[in-house]
């Protein structure tokens, strides 16, 4: 048998991690976030127009659901 030279192995794993981790850009996120339709939420909007849901508790205004990451690329960014 020949040898299999161990570079060759480990950059055809790359390769195959690298194109299964990737994903189309166009594709809908589904996060699975179910809201209450009983409960009245607002609305904030961030510099790069993502919308984002709130909910008053108390005096306070929250968040109601988690700041959505921004693929740059190479790196994921998360705005706040």
């Amino acid at each position: 048998m020949k040898k299999i030279n161990l570079f060759y192995v480990l950059f055809i794993c790359f390769l195959f991690s690298f194109i299964t981790s990737c994903k189309d850009k166009n594709e809908p996120v589904n996060n699975g976030i179910v809201f209450n339709t009983n409960l009245t939420y607002g609305t904030v909007i961030d510099n790069n127009g993502i919308s984002y849901k709130t909910i008053i508790i108390g005096t306070q205004t929250w968040m109601a659901e988690n700041l959505k990451p921004l693929n740059t690329g190479m790196v994921t960014l998360y705005l706040m």
